[in-house]
């Protein structure tokens, strides 16, 4: 069965940053955050998300990387939501991590693309995030969501706010995608940030 679901395919790395570390010489730690259903059904469900996340991270930890923490998108404030102040700061925040994988419905407006949380009429957005100025300096954002790399005139003004902490690369998808089975696409996404 075919069916149309706002997901990333991993289309490229964008290098943004100054710094120019590199992410393939050692193992890192990583953090994931994945949404599959949706408070009052206010976005469509995304069947098989946790188990596609599941399937990455297996992936990152198979090939000797440390996985932080694994949540969902739940109980969360798009007013404060900033990624890396989410939760226990010193332990569960984004930027106390080499990477953080983020899979949820996407979205690219006005100077600002979106994550979609768990809670009715709730989003991230990308205008109120600064990712990699604290504790290890988040590195890489990876984004398994529509529209957060859209490549607009509005594309560098979306990504201004984010960058300016510190991140240095971040993946995600210029469209919508159509999505048949996860597990082996997040596996060979894993794979491929693994070894290179």
């Amino acid at each position: 069965m075919k069916f149309r679901m706002c997901f990333v395919f991993v289309v490229s790395v964008f290098l943004m940053g100054s710094s120019g570390a590199s992410l393939a010489s050692d193992t890192h730690d990583f953090g994931t955050r994945c949404q599959q259903d949706f408070q009052n059904d206010w976005q469509s469900s995304l069947p098989n998300t946790y188990r596609a996340c599941s399937s990455f991270n297996e992936t990152m930890m198979d090939a000797g990387n440390q996985r932080r923490f694994y949540y969902n998108l739940q109980n969360t404030s798009a007013t404060q939501y900033r990624l890396h102040d989410v939760g226990d700061h010193t332990t569960h925040g984004a930027d106390t991590l080499t990477g953080l994988f983020v899979a949820t419905h996407g979205g690219a407006f006005s100077g600002r693309w979106v994550y979609t949380l768990h809670e009715d009429g709730e989003y991230a957005e990308s205008n109120k995030m600064r990712l990699g100025d604290d504790a290890k300096e988040l590195r890489l954002l990876m984004s398994y969501s529509c529209d957060t790399m859209k490549g607009d005139s509005d594309f560098v003004q979306r990504w201004r706010n984010v960058f300016r902490g510190g991140l240095s690369y971040a993946t995600g998808a210029h469209g919508d995608l159509y999505f048949y089975g996860s597990r082996r696409t997040m596996r060979s996404i894993g794979d491929d940030l693994a070894t290179e």
